[in-house]
């Protein structure tokens, strides 16, 4: 059976289901509700949906009206209780996967996630990819490994705690960073900034929202100031403060978050193509241990992203697989960031020492653009890796890291575990992280490179000079 392009909404008294299912025998359609399920059969579709709270299962109030020109359905049901705020109506992915096992489903979750690791025995191996749910991926590829991580191989045995190994590759990776920032390139982008003008000055599709996202932010009441429930914290990461749980997020944020972005929410609406790829993701729920780090990496695939979609115009090119997994070390070092500060220091080193234009106010630029995402909230990130997979399914051997990173991020961002409050508060501690971020902290002379590019300007303009004979600061 196929499943149909659907929708959903809802008002204090309705869930309101529109589906698309052209040639059909409308006589012959079937509706069921049964507490939070929802199905939909017409040969040859079947729409299976699970929502977040239960319906009304009451025929004479269920409404099932059906347009002819647009060969849509819409199916009224009532709420179990009116006034209900339903979570996760624009999640596809979410709707379509079987919530139906109470706490059986609780305790299974291991087992949904065991599904993804690799059945050999790596039990010297470390793990890696999201939520490191992977052991032993690369090994059957060999050779090949190269072709899609930097990390000489990734699958060697590590000690039981792992650390010696991990801040060996740690080590690797920036001496792989530093052998390969060529101080002529950079200097030449520092001088001539108006190579990448367009790039630079170029608005994507999270600018508008999020400059909306802002206007309502401004205009919505300010709530009555409450006494704090968490003590001052110094000196520590903003996104290592201990989050609301999920269910109380829910009963929390829910209402802001749905009021504050509902407009952005509506204005981002996925694609044919992009409604596929979502309704084929694996349906299955993840047990996260980490929110934090698993976020961390998340940013960090989001700034490669946002300097290659802001580079290529909106419009990737055969490099841009390359470039976005270059630029993020979770992808090409398959690296799990400490804190904020550190994956910020690892996305602007690399993205002066790889990618074709070098300047650290394109990057900080990349930077502010991830903010944007993240305050539009979770359909503005999917969209975003969704085109991230859309990109790595046409590179090759690229592909592989949809099932290592893309794939579950995406069937995750769908789920419960977070909400667009959560993603705004995370928004704002990378926000405040990139104030205090230096050209002084990051391992590389800049200072010394832009003092020798304005000392040769002339001739960089001029493209005539000889860094072999002119005297020029150290590579590090």
């Amino acid at each position: 059976m196929l499943i149909p392009k659907f929708s959903c909404r809802q008002d204090a008294q309705n869930i309101y289901i529109i589906a698309k299912i052209p040639h059909v025998k409308i006589s012959d359609l079937q509706v069921i509700v049964d507490d939070r399920h929802f199905s939909l059969c017409v040969k040859p579709y079947l729409l299976s949906l699970t929502f977040s709270h239960s319906l009304h299962s009451n025929e004479e109030r269920e409404v099932v009206k059906y347009d002819v020109e647009t060969e849509e359905i819409q199916v009224v049901v009532p709420k179990e209780t009116p006034g209900t705020e339903f979570l996760n109506l624009d999640m596809v992915t979410n709707l379509l996967t079987p919530k139906d096992k109470g706490l059986i489903e609780e305790l299974g979750m291991d087992e949904t996630i065991a599904e993804d690791k690799i059945v050999e025995d790596h039990s010297g191996g470390p793990y890696y990819g999201f939520n490191d749910e992977f052991c032993g991926f690369f090994t059957p590829l060999d050779d090949e490994a190269t072709e899609i991580v930097d990390i000489p191989k990734p699958d060697a045995p590590v000690s039981p705690d792992g650390s010696a190994e991990k801040n060996d590759r740690v080590q690797q990776r920036i001496d792989d960073e530093n052998n390969n920032f060529n101080f002529e390139h950079y200097a030449m982008n520092f001088i001539l900034p108006e190579e990448f003008h367009e790039a630079t000055h170029f608005k994507p599709f999270w600018a508008a929202l999020a400059k909306l996202q802002e206007k309502k932010q401004k205009a919505a009441p300010k709530p009555a100031p409450k006494k704090p429930l968490i003590v001052e914290v110094d000196d520590e990461d903003p996104m290592e403060v201990e989050q609301p749980s999920s269910s109380t997020t829910a009963t929390t944020t829910t209402t802001t978050s749905n009021n504050t972005a509902g407009d952005i929410n509506d204005l981002i609406q996925f694609s044919e193509e992009e409604f596929h790829v979502l309704k084929d993701l694996p349906k299955k729920t993840y047990l996260v241990v980490n929110k934090q780090k698993v976020a961390h990496s998340l940013l960090d695939i989001l700034l490669a992203y946002t300097y290659d979609h802001r580079t290529t115009l909106g419009t990737p090119t055969p490099e841009s697989g390359w470039t976005i997994s270059k630029l993020s070390a979770t992808l090409s070092w398959l690296h799990s960031f400490e804190s904020t500060e550190e994956l910020l220091v690892s996305f602007m080193r690399r993205s002066l020492c790889f990618p074709l234009y070098r300047n650290w106010e394109l990057s900080l630029r990349c930077v502010s653009d991830v903010v944007k995402i993240l305050q539009c909230g979770r359909k503005a990130i999917l969209r975003a890796l969704l085109s991230v997979k859309w990109i790595f399914g046409r590179t090759e051997w690229k592909y592989l890291l949809c099932k290592l990173y893309i794939d579950p991020y995406l069937v995750w961002l769908q789920g419960t575990d977070t909400t667009d409050a959560y993603w705004a508060t995370v928004a704002t501690a990378l926000k405040k992280q990139k104030k205090s971020l230096s050209k002084e902290n990051i391992g590389i002379n800049l200072a010394e490179v832009e003092s020798w590019a304005k000392e040769h300007e002339h001739e960089l303009y001029e493209e005539e000079v000889d860094p072999l004979e002119s005297e020029r600061p150290q590579k590090m």
